[in-house]
């Protein structure tokens, strides 16, 4: 009987090396420079500036901002990237008139939702705080509004209020100031 010559199988390592090969040569691709994007315009009247990183010395406050049924703040451009805002290109600061137009159209609108918790934020509308946040995505600049029922643990005046679950006490959504739609109302659920 001959002898057979024994194979030594290949090292798993090497297995591993070549599942991750397109993976890798998609990111490559995907990571390619793109064309340059038209700059976001951002409402008549705001400051448009680019999306910043976050850094933990910004100083810029947010300003108060009240009327009849909402209290809140503005939070300025150049500390909105504080929020993550999903698919965010810029910031913008927000006006007075802005919030103003938003709260006016607001609370038809969610009296009209039927997502789980909407009735009890339209009910209870008047009892929350806001933090208004201007952002473009692409050229399209937007309105992105954080609401909370007050809270004690954390100075809404000065940074973002993020809670996980805390059911309809926290909501968020996006306002488009140029035609007057509202999309991406997310409540929180209950733990």
């Amino acid at each position: 009987m001959g002898m057979i010559a024994k194979r030594s199988a290949p090292h798993p390592r090497h297995w591993a090396l070549v599942g991750l090969l397109p993976a890798l040569l998609a990111c490559s691709l995907l990571s390619a420079p793109a064309s340059p994007s038209p700059k976001p315009t951002a409402p008549p009247g705001a400051t448009q500036v680019p999306a910043p990183s976050p850094s933990p010395g910004d100083t810029q406050p947010y300003v108060d901002v009240s009327g009849v049924g909402y209290q809140g703040v503005i939070v300025p451009a150049e500390r909105a990237g504080e929020f993550g805002i999903f698919k965010a290109t810029g910031y913008w600061t927000p006006t007075e008139a802005d919030v103003a137009a938003f709260e006016a159209a607001f609370p038809a609108w969610i009296g009209q939702q039927t997502e789980w918790g909407a009735d009890e934020v339209a009910g209870q509308l008047p009892d929350y705080i806001r933090q208004y946040v201007g952002f473009s995505r692409g050229d399209h600049a937007l309105f992105y509004v954080n609401a909370f029922c007050p809270v004690d643990f954390i100075d809404w005046h000065s940074q973002p209020v993020m809670v996980d679950d805390g059911g309809p006490c926290f909501f968020r959504v996006v306002f488009d100031p140029l035609d007057g739609t509202f999309f991406e109302l997310m409540i929180n659920g209950l733990a």
